[in-house]
């Protein structure tokens, strides 16, 4: 997000510091250039005379010194100026007898005027002239020099007193004035001290940079550079900056991620973000916001706000032995407050030396699912019921009901809140299914056993009744026929063949009434006792 005041001012302090460190560096260097001057020897100043009318006097001066003396010296050049400028072709020997100073008159004291006048012979040959003159002055061991340079035209007219010589001074050079050279090499000498001061200062913030790279791994130099030069100025803007959205960093920098601010956070309105800064946790901000890391200060952890569903099998085995996999859905989230957001963020364990990474490190979710939630559905709930139990519908749902009662209370410290519970189906697997079979075998044998058991307990109940009650129906009978015929006889007293007639009568008519099987043999004596007695 562009900003322009916060990028005036980002730009005004990198302008401020450049200033202060170039003008620091700058009168460094001035005073060691300064002190490395101090004994600095001024050189001669000679100036050439640029016409030889009137007074063609050479001069020189030294500043710190006297100029004593001064030689000539001179050779022919080509015809013309412009050939004596690109060749020497036709230079010949030195010839002093042509060109000569006089009237020398050196100097008496340190900076006082050397002079000499310049005179040109008629009997020099025609054409161009290079001259030197040569001033020295009374330095020891090595005395200084310092030379100008001329260029004069000899030109022979004829007329009629004879031929007549005509110098003329067509160029001069003249060495540059010495203090302006001063000046000029001071500014350089000066401009050149601040150099190693600027390479020094580039060179330990490259240095800064590439540790800072190393330590924190980051990708590239660069990223170290601008969080270098961040850190020192701030930011121009918004950026380095991370985008948080859904319990996670969706878009960022690295450098941010791993060193922190200064940097800017973009939180949406899902997750929640808690920092740490200086080995302890700083603050707690919640979306949606832009909220700006201060330096170091980077992200502790990440908490989803979203309600979370998780669902996960737990291994059990149950009251009567038999292992089986419940698979449960939970649904839970996090309380939107800073207290509750800091209980889930700080509620990391990490578990046993012998685990590996992410599976050591057990966050807040994972304590709900894996330390919670499982283990108080495996040994506080399920291994109470046998296994048909769990089968019935309204024993889930007690099962359902007093999960979600444990996890409640034992979620509290975790900062959660949890909204449901679901319970799916059970799982065998395996030798799961076999034991299961073989169990439930046995039991199905002892019901069948105890119910054949009660069949025949039954049974015989109910044959001792036909018995009994075939028994008082004979008797009953057999008292009814004798009743009988003692009546219709007047009798006192029945025979005994008349009894026996009348029982044998009585047990066919009982058996066919009753349906008694009466076996074959038994049918065939009646008859026999029959036909006797009649």
């Amino acid at each position: 997000m562009f900003n322009a005041k916060r990028m005036g001012q980002y730009y005004l302090r990198l302008l401020i510091a450049a200033f202060i460190v170039g003008m620091g560096l700058f009168i460094l260097s001035l005073v060691a250039v300064s002190l490395a001057t101090r004994s600095y020897n001024w050189p001669i100043v000679p100036h050439c005379p640029e016409s030889l009318a009137g007074e063609p006097l050479a001069t020189a001066f030294d500043s710190d010194g006297v100029v004593i003396n001064a030689a000539l010296t001179h050779k022919r050049a080509s015809e013309t100026l412009e050939a004596a400028a690109l060749s020497t072709t036709g230079v010949q020997a030195e010839d002093r007898n042509y060109f000569f100073l006089s009237d020398i008159v050196p100097a008496t004291t340190a900076g006082g005027q050397f002079k000499a006048r310049l005179n040109v012979l008629d009997t020099a040959p025609e054409g161009y002239h290079d001259v030197t003159i040569i001033f020295s002055n009374n330095d020891t061991p090595i005395a200084q020099t310092a030379k100008c340079h001329l260029t004069i035209r000899i030109t022979k007219v004829q007329n009629l007193d004879g031929t007549t010589t005509i110098a003329t001074i067509q160029a001069v050079e003249n060495p540059q004035d010495p203090f302006q050279t001063y000046f000029q090499l001071f500014s350089l000498r000066i401009l050149g001290g601040m150099l190693p001061g600027v390479g020094g200062i580039i060179t330990a913030l490259l240095l800064v940079a590439v540790f800072i790279t190393a330590l924190y791994r980051l990708e590239s130099l660069r990223e170290g550079v601008q969080f270098l030069i961040y850190r020192i100025f701030g930011r121009p803007g918004f950026a380095p900056y991370l985008i948080i959205q859904g319990g996670k960093i969706l878009l960022g920098k690295d450098s941010v991620k791993k060193i922190g601010g200064p940097a800017g956070l973009v939180i949406r309105l899902d997750s929640a973000v808690v920092t740490e800064k200086g080995g302890k946790l700083a603050r707690v901000l919640r979306g949606p916001g832009f909220p700006r890391l201060t330096p170091f200060e980077k992200i502790w952890d990440i908490i989803d706000l979203r309600p979370q569903r998780w669902p996960f099998k737990v291994s059990a085995i149950t009251r009567d032995g038999i292992p089986i996999t419940y698979e449960v859905a939970i649904k839970y989230k996090v309380i939107n407050d800073d207290e509750n957001i800091l209980k889930a963020t700080a509620c990391k364990w990490i578990r046993e030396a012998w685990r590996t990474e992410p599976d050591r490190l057990m966050s807040w979710d994972k304590r709900v699912i894996l330390g919670a939630t499982e283990g108080t559905m495996r040994t506080k709930i399920l291994a109470q019921y046998q296994l048909d139990e769990l089968l019935d519908v309204n024993v889930r749902r007690q099962i359902r009901q007093a999960l979600l009662e444990a996890l409640t209370i034992s979620t509290r410290d975790f900062g959660v809140e949890i909204m449901d519970v679901t319970l799916h189906d059970i799982e065998f697997q395996g030798q799961v299914l076999e034991e299961w079979a073989k169990t439930w075998r046995t039991r199905r044998d002892i019901e069948v056993q105890k119910i054949e058991a009660d069949e025949r307990v039954q049974e015989l109940k109910m044959r001792e009744r036909a018995v009994n009650q075939v028994r008082h129906e004979m008797l009953d009978r057999l008292i009814g026929t004798l009743t009988t015929m003692t009546e219709e006889q007047g009798l006192d007293r029945v025979s005994a063949d008349y009894v026996l007639l009348s029982f044998i009568d009585m047990i066919e008519h009982t058996a066919a009434a009753q349906r008694v099987f009466i076996p074959e043999d038994s049918l065939l004596r009646f008859d026999r006792i029959k036909k006797e007695l009649r």
